[in-house]
């Protein structure tokens, strides 16, 4: 959650905001599926380009690291709205 929202605000936003964010939780017992919703411009991290391992930068890993965690990633921007859904097992 913490990687989405900073990316909403820093990059999505370009700094502060009252716009919400919604987030959601849910679970089958097996795993658990985060729902997250921003009204930043539309941004699909399924397509977003990876950034390469640089030991000289600080930051800029953040979908890298969702990618790697999550067993799935669904996205779709309607209502103007980005929702996101990221699938994580136990």
């Amino acid at each position: 959650v913490e990687e989405l929202f900073t990316n909403t605000i820093q990059h999505g936003l370009g700094g502060e905001s009252a716009l919400p964010v919604i987030v959601g939780l849910s679970s089958d017992g097996r795993g658990a599926t985060l729902c997250y919703r921003d009204l930043a411009p539309p941004f699909d991290l399924t397509v977003a380009a990876a950034l390469a391992h640089d030991h000289d930068r600080i930051g800029g890993f953040g979908l890298n690291v969702l990618r790697s965690m999550a067993t799935a990633i669904r996205y779709r921007y309607c209502d103007g709205a980005n929702h996101t859904e990221l699938d994580f097992e136990f």
